[in-house]
């Protein structure tokens, strides 16, 4: 228990020492406002459509507004599922500098195995660098 108390801890502190830059948490919020945008206009055209379809709908204008507020949150779930779950490194090297991170840990399928058995290993990059 002392163990997994510790590994907790050791986890924590070092989200906290290496943690991504302001440019990654602008990106990431980028992604979740767009994604709601996107949603809620969807999902109000999607309300609209439905409204039509009643038999009486000027007597349904809330559909648009249901629409546009699942559409909402549809649209904030899928743009924080991708704004969460992009590839980093242990380390990015750029023009403006190094930052560090925590490294993803993401599942490769290798099909090419000579018992023709699939087998997933486990990727994680530790060095990554673009330069213009």
């Amino acid at each position: 228990m002392k163990c997994a108390v510790r590994a907790v801890c050791v986890l924590v502190l070092a989200s906290l020492l290496f943690g991504t830059s302001t440019a990654g948490a602008e990106e990431a919020y980028e992604k979740i406002l767009k994604g709601a945008l996107y949603g809620s206009v969807f999902g109000g055209l999607l309300g609209a459509a439905c409204m039509t379809l009643t038999d009486k709908p000027f007597d349904h204008w809330g559909y648009i507004g249901t629409g546009a507020g699942v559409g909402l949150m549809l649209g904030m779930t899928l743009g924080f599922g991708s704004s969460m779950f992009t590839k980093r490194a242990a380390a990015e090297i750029d023009n403006k500098g190094v930052n560090f991170a925590l490294p993803t840990i993401s599942p490769d399928l290798d099909a090419s195995s000579p018992t023709r058995l699939a087998s997933i290993t486990w990727r994680m990059d530790i060095v990554k660098g673009t330069f213009d």
